[in-house]
């Protein structure tokens, strides 16, 4: 089930968004799901894919920044995840 009830443009009224959630919240949904394999397998790869896959990273950042930003996040935050991550 869907908590948020986005709103659309139709005619001159505001009608909510009923497509499934799956449809509205595609990509954000890879991201999530990249972000749990990262922790559970320890693959940095996917941490990267993750941030890549971001629509606002990818909009603002290329991809040899995107890589250097996850490694300086998983180094500052290392004692927080798991062993695989840090190193």
């Amino acid at each position: 089930m869907c908590t948020s009830v986005p709103t659309s443009r139709w005619g001159t009224r505001w009608a909510p968004d009923r497509r499934p959630c799956s449809q509205r919240h595609g990509p954000s949904k890879y991201v999530v799901e990249l972000t749990v394999q990262a922790v559970l397998t320890g693959s940095r790869d996917h941490v990267y894919q993750a941030a890549l896959l971001d629509p606002n990273t990818s909009a603002t950042l290329t991809t040899d920044q995107t890589v250097a930003l996850c490694d300086e996040l998983l180094e500052a935050h290392g004692d927080l995840l798991p062993a695989a991550l840090r190193s």
